[in-house]
C-alpha cells in the first residue's frame, strides 16, 4: 500500500500535468485544497484522487498555512502501515520508484530539475518531494507538520527529525515546473514575499512567522 499527499490551491493547471504520473506510482493520493478552489477539486476527481478541503490555510491570521493544512489532512486520512509520498503540485513524478530498495526508517528525496534543465543539488531537504514509511518512530512526535503564516519552514522542521545518515536522495531528479521559492504566501502574492524577506533581514530571525507558539520559540 502506498499513499500520497499533495497541496494544491490555485495550482490546478500544474496539478493537471503532474497528478496522472503520481497516480500511476501511488495507490492512494489525497489532494488538499481550500473550499473555493473548484478547479483543483475537479482535477482530483478526474484522476480518481481523494479531496480534503480545509480552512486551515487562512485561519488565525495566516496567509497560506500549508503545514497546518497538511497536518489536518494526514490526521484524518492516513493509514500508518504504508509508504507515504509527499509532493508539491508542481513536481513531475519520476518514471518509477525503487520500492524494493527502500527501507523504513529512512527519509527519501530527490534532486529537482528546473525547466531550463539545471539540476539543483541542495544540501537541505525541502518538502517538494519526500518518501517515508508511516511506521517510522521519528513520526511519533506530533505534529508532523508545524504551522506558519506561509508555506515555508514546516518542511525544514520535518526533515530535521532524521539524521543525515538516514536521509537518502534517489539518483534520479524530479522535474519542477514553474518558479521555485516564490509562492510561500499563496500563488502570485509576490509583494508579501518581499515584505517577508525585508522583515527577516531586519529582525535577523523568522520565528515571528510561526503560528501557535511564541515568536521566540525555536524549531521543534
Amino acid at each position: 500500500m502506498t499513499q500520497g499527499l499533495t497541496v494544491s490551491v490555485n495550482y490546478a493547471d500544474e496539478l493537471r500535468q503532474t497528478l496522472p504520473g503520481w497516480k500511476r506510482l501511488i495507490d492512494r493520493v489525497i489532494v488538499v485544497t481550500d473550499y473555493d478552489d473548484e478547479a483543483t477539486a475537479q482535477v482530483a476527481l478526474e484522476n480518481n484522487c481523494e479531496i480534503f478541503k480545509t480552512e486551515r490555510f487562512y485561519a488565525n491570521g495566516a496567509a497560506f498555512n500549508k503545514g497546518g493544512a497538511m497536518e489536518e489532512a494526514r490526521k484524518h486520512l492516513f493509514r500508518w502501515d504504508a509508504w507515504i509520498a509527499v509532493f508539491d503540485a508542481d513536481i513531475v513524478a519520476p518514471d518509477s520508484i525503487p520500492w524494493d530498495q527502500c527501507s523504513p526508517g529512512v527519509l527519501y528525496g530527490a534532486p529537482r530539475m528546473l525547466e531550463d534543465g539545471r539540476v539543483l543539488m541542495e544540501r537541505e531537504w525541502p518538502g517538494y518531494f519526500w518518501l517515508f514509511h508511516g511506521t517510522d518512530p521519528r513520526l511519533n512526535q506530533e505534529p508532523w507538520f508545524t504551522e506558519w503564516k506561509h508555506a515555508g519552514c514546516y518542511d525544514s522542521e520535518f526533515e530535521q527529525r532524521w539524521p543525515r545518515n538516514l536521509k537518502v536522495k534517489f539518483p534520479f531528479p524530479v522535474r519542477h515546473i514553474g518558479q521555485i521559492g516564490r509562492n510561500w504566501w499563496g500563488k502570485g502574492n509576490d509583494s508579501a514575499m518581499e515584505v517577508m524577506i525585508a522583515e527577516r533581514k531586519a529582525k535577523r530571525s523568522h520565528q515571528h512567522e510561526r503560528l501557535g507558539r511564541g515568536a521566540d520559540s525555536g524549531p521543534s
